[in-house]
């Protein structure tokens, strides 16, 4: 069984920067039911995705109905930006289309992790079918 957890209340601290010395301020939210549970799989597809301007290539790591980790060596990317791409792994059986953001670059910028902003409920379905049967 997975139990879930949050804070009860809206919490608001404010401090100092530890970097910047600037006075900061931090509101925390309780989370919705069910936000951020998200089961990942080891998933290899190669995948063609833009920026609106240039095509790459990719592979996919691990996939999740919120996202998936993306390898691809020096992608001019950045953090925020919005990407479409179009994922085909070899089988053919778990294709799809999505668009979203770039969250986080990995180490070396070798990749990049991608937070779904669109995905159609079909190419849902694609991915919780692959996470439910896989790994």
């Amino acid at each position: 069984m997975l139990f879930q957890r949050t804070i009860a209340k809206s919490v608001e601290v404010t401090g100092i920067g530890l970097h910047s010395g600037r006075r900061v301020k931090l509101n925390l939210h309780p989370a919705p039911v069910d936000y951020g549970i998200r089961e990942r799989k080891p998933f290899v597809a190669r995948m063609l995705f833009h920026d609106n301007s240039e095509v790459y290539e990719g592979a996919c790591r691990d996939i999740s109905v919120g996202g998936m980790q993306i390898l691809v060596s020096d992608f001019p990317g950045e953090v925020g930006e919005e990407i479409a791409l179009n994922v085909h792994p070899e089988n053919g059986e778990y294709c799809f289309v999505a668009a979203g953001k770039i969250v986080r670059f990995l180490d070396g910028k070798q990749g990049f992790s991608f937070r779904f902003t669109e995905l159609s409920d079909d190419a849902k379905k694609v991915i919780e079918n692959y996470v439910d049967h896989h790994g």
